[in-house]
């Protein structure tokens, strides 16, 4: 092997001083974004719907740092879009042993379960476990918490944690909306858009 590789150079070496050879300076191309600027230009991909130039960038984002938490998430976010749930969920749980407490991660992660129809009192133990009171929790968090509990049979909770969204949601309408079709669905009262 070692022999190939010399026979290489030797080559590069004569062609180039015969003003023959031409090397292509991408070999000796330095990548010059960070990890933070590959993430953006992905996210601004995956806005475009763009996912398979997004997830590229989120792969050189990890490539410039391992541990790079916002990367998982969002490598996660692009499988899930493409219903690819296994993929997406192996994200979420890498984002989940970096930063155990992403909140990202942790709700997409329970997403994923109620797409793949499974493990609903683990993903609950998870989201319940990551904030103190359901006071604290955001409408979207609290929304797919709901949704956890109806899958696990409880629509007790599930109609209480609905109602806490819905007086959170502010005025994310498409939050409202989906709350809304659920709790129609449910038989319960209805979240109000708010007046502009």
């Amino acid at each position: 092997m070692n022999s190939i590789k010399a026979i290489l150079l030797l080559l590069i070496v004569v062609l180039s001083a015969n003003g023959c050879g031409y090397i292509p300076s991408t070999i000796f191309y330095k990548d010059p974004l960070t990890a933070t600027e590959h993430n953006n230009l992905g996210v601004a991909y995956e806005r475009e719907g763009k996912y398979d130039l997004a997830e590229r960038q989120y792969k050189n984002a990890l490539g410039k740092n391992s541990e790079f938490t916002p990367a998982y998430v969002n490598l996660g976010n692009v499988y899930f879009n493409e219903e690819k749930y296994d993929k997406a969920g192996k994200y979420y749980k890498k984002a989940l042993e970096l930063d155990p407490d992403n909140i990202l991660a942790a709700n997409n992660l329970g997403n994923v379960y109620l797409e793949k129809n499974e493990k609903y009192d683990e993903a609950i133990n998870l989201l319940s476990g990551l904030f103190d009171t359901v006071e604290e929790m955001p409408a979207f968090y609290l929304d797919t918490l709901a949704r956890l509990y109806l899958g696990s049979g409880d629509m007790t909770r599930a109609l209480s944690l609905l109602e806490s969204a819905c007086r959170k949601a502010g005025e994310d309408n498409e939050l409202i909306n989906s709350i809304n079709d659920l709790l129609r669905e449910l038989g319960g009262g209805e979240c109000s858009m708010p007046v502009k």
